[in-house]
């Protein structure tokens, strides 16, 4: 869940998965042939998602190199380059870190099931902990934290489907 990707990150998830395969290679009995098909599968999911998330992050940072972005999107753009290239792969450190760590795992639960009962859960309990800390340093204002959870909302919002994209009843 989101608490894992969050706290472990991708990589970890990734060679846990691996080792367990490693462990079993050669001497699959019974339901461990749907286990490693399984753990296979998670060691795809774990490198397609850290793949993404460094696209996403070179895009930023090319985005960050043109003219038409005033300086002040331009450093935000080259934070969240920065960001991009350790998460979701590496756990989060930050509250921007956590919110965008969830943010790809929608995406990637929104591309596998197409949308059907997604849902956040409750992040005040999974990223709740990283704004606290951060309020308490002094390293982010409420203004910003409320900047963060808005774009959040919005960006995740795009995942939805309209009743006009939905597929028709039969």
């Amino acid at each position: 869940g989101h608490n894992k990707i969050i706290t472990t990150g991708y990589r970890a998830l990734r060679e846990q998965a691996q080792s367990w395969m490693d462990a079993h290679e050669g001497n699959l009995m019974g339901s461990d042939v749907d286990k490693y098909i399984f753990y296979s599968a998670v060691t795809i999911v774990c490198d397609g998602m850290c793949i993404l998330a460094r696209r996403y992050g070179e895009e930023c940072a090319r985005m960050a190199e043109e003219d038409r972005f005033p300086e002040w999107r331009k450093a935000e753009l080259r934070t969240m380059a920065e960001m991009l290239s350790r998460v979701p792969e590496e756990p989060c450190r930050t509250y921007w870190e956590a919110m965008m760590a969830i943010n790809l795992y929608m995406l990637c639960l929104c591309l596998d099931a197409q949308n059907h009962g997604v849902t956040f859960g409750r992040i005040d309990q999974y990223a709740g902990h990283f704004l606290e800390d951060e309020l308490k340093n002094g390293t982010i204002t409420m203004e910003f934290a409320q900047e963060i959870c808005d774009s959040f909302i919005l960006k995740t919002a795009e995942y939805t489907r309209s009743e006009t994209q939905r597929a028709p009843k039969v």
